[in-house]
């Protein structure tokens, strides 16, 4: 859930997700977590509720990171990081937003990186 947060408003930054957006997240999910369709979907309709509800997950990085921090691994940890890095791509040059929250993130995850 933490990790679809931040993709979907890795994506928002740009404006409103698009359908390639939104085909490549739940892409990367179905790879990187081993779901199914229906479960990459459920992730996609939770991130974009989520959102919603918080605004920016900027806001509250150390909090939506916290599960992905205690529960995963180094490579794991930058896996996510390269997918961030991968849904900014999509639409064009990655903006200073996007950049910003992949650098919190990496700090986050990755102290010593």
């Amino acid at each position: 859930e933490a990790a679809a947060i931040l993709l979907y408003q890795i994506a928002s930054y740009d404006g409103a997700v698009t359908d390639r957006q939104k085909a490549a997240m739940v892409s990367e999910m179905r790879s990187a977590f081993s779901a199914d369709e229906e479960t990459a979907e459920g992730l996609y309709a939770f991130a974009r509720m989520a959102l919603g509800q918080i605004n920016d997950a900027a806001n509250s990085l150390k909090k939506i990171l916290k599960p992905v921090a205690e529960a995963c691994t180094a490579e794991e940890k930058r896996s996510l990081i390269d997918m961030l890095l991968r849904i900014a791509e999509i639409e064009g040059p990655v903006s200073d937003s996007q950049h910003r929250l992949i650098g919190e993130a990496r700090r986050a995850l990755l102290p010593a990186s």
